[in-house]
């Protein structure tokens, strides 16, 4: 049990791969005990969705077994289309429902859909009072939320958190860059799925955030890195015109998890964009700056996600960030609370039971024993009788 207790999973899922990553506590913080990767079965997702839930399911299953994985608890990354990010500005007269409010917000997304949605949201900001004024908030569709928790189930892991994965990912390279210890903007920005999500960071909080759809033709082989200097380029401009207190430094990391960018990409991206320092990463190297100690058992050539790896540190609480974003459909999680409160029920009975049986036992037994006890004295009295 106390191995349940210390390790967890944390279970990133792409279009392209499924990457297992298993830590567990220690005195240091974190260990890296496991990283499975495998290849996403044919048929299985498409377009961004899951297509074929048992498939999938299966595939998770043998990753379990074959890597002898026997803690349950899991995190798991959002794996959905369309999925909806949205940095809020608070009114100046705070609503008296700020949940209704950012429903009502989010629903008029026109990428999401008016059907029923789960969503969660905290406040970011790169100070205390810009924090109560903006709210960084993610809605998905439950109904697909709800299915990629119950694959889970059928791989044999129980699902406590649904979070996206760039707040995972900024999760696990948290060094000083992203606390906000560099003095100097960072700029980070994540290929996943065809999909760019930007990210800014300011005395090491969120301060913005957007997501775009990569082209197919960017896609497909063309300028993919001017488009993306564009972008950054774009966001840099903003805050050197509109905020007002920006130090004008900047770190740009990029992580390339499954688009395809040139081997030049780095040097492409640094003569098009200002900034002191600019990395382009891939999963072969994004892992370096990850918090933890140790080395993976099993195959060293298996480099471990860190979108992975920031699911599982956010179950063992490693790091107390500000973005805590969970989004486990309510109808799942009421149902884990009965089943709890049946279990507790369940072994309260047990044990009464127990108690009965014994509190019944426990005088006949007695009563068994002191009547040997006599019919023996009996026995010796008889003898002595008879002599």
């Amino acid at each position: 049990m106390r191995f349940v207790e210390k390790t967890v999973a944390g279970i990133d899922i792409t279009q392209e791969r499924i990457s297992i990553a298993l830590l567990r506590r220690g005195k240091n913080g974190p260990k890296l005990v496991k990283s499975v990767v495998a290849p996403v079965p044919s048929g299985a997702i498409k377009d961004g969705n899951i297509a074929d839930a048992v498939l999938l399911a299966k595939a998770i299953r043998d990753m379990k077994v074959r890597s002898r994985i026997w803690t349950n608890r899991a995190a798991v990354s959002l794996f959905a289309r369309p999925v909806v990010t949205q940095m809020i500005e608070m009114p100046k007269q705070m609503p008296p429902n700020l949940t209704q409010f950012i429903n009502g917000e989010m629903k008029h997304c026109a990428a999401m859909p008016s059907g029923d949605i789960v969503l969660d949201y905290c406040s970011v900001g790169s100070s205390k009072r810009s924090a109560d004024k903006k709210v960084l908030a993610v809605a998905a569709e439950t109904k697909k939320v709800t299915e990629l928790v119950q694959i889970l189930g059928r791989a044999g892991f129980s699902a406590e958190l649904v979070e996206p994965a760039m707040v995972s990912y900024l999760r696990a390279i948290g060094d000083k860059k992203i606390t906000g210890r560099s003095g100097c903007n960072v700029l980070a920005a994540i290929f996943r799925d065809n999909i760019l999500t930007l990210c800014v960071l300011r005395n090491g909080a969120v301060d913005f955030i957007r997501t775009k759809e990569v082209r197919q033709k960017l896609a497909a082989g063309g300028d993919l890195c001017g488009w993306l200097a564009d972008e950054l380029a774009e966001i840099q401009k903003f805050y050197s015109v509109e905020v007002m207190d920006n130090t004008g430094k900047w770190e740009v990391v990029v992580f390339a998890d499954t688009a395809q960018l040139p081997q030049d990409a780095e040097a492409i991206l640094k003569s098009k964009v200002q900034a002191g320092s600019l990395q382009v990463r891939t999963s072969k190297d994004a892992y370096l700056d990850t918090i933890f100690g140790g080395q993976p058992a099993g195959d060293k050539n298996v480099q471990p996600s860190p979108v992975a790896v920031g699911l599982a540190m956010n179950l063992l609480a490693v790091e107390r960030d500000d973005v805590r974003l969970n989004l486990m459909p309510p109808q799942i999680v009421q149902l884990k609370e009965a089943r709890k409160d049946v279990l507790v029920a369940v072994t309260a009975v047990a044990a009464m039971l127990l108690f009965m049986v014994l509190a019944t036992a426990m005088p006949a037994y007695m009563l068994k024993k002191i009547s040997g006890s006599i019919s023996g004295k009996t026995a010796r009295v008889s003898v002595r009788n008879t002599d």
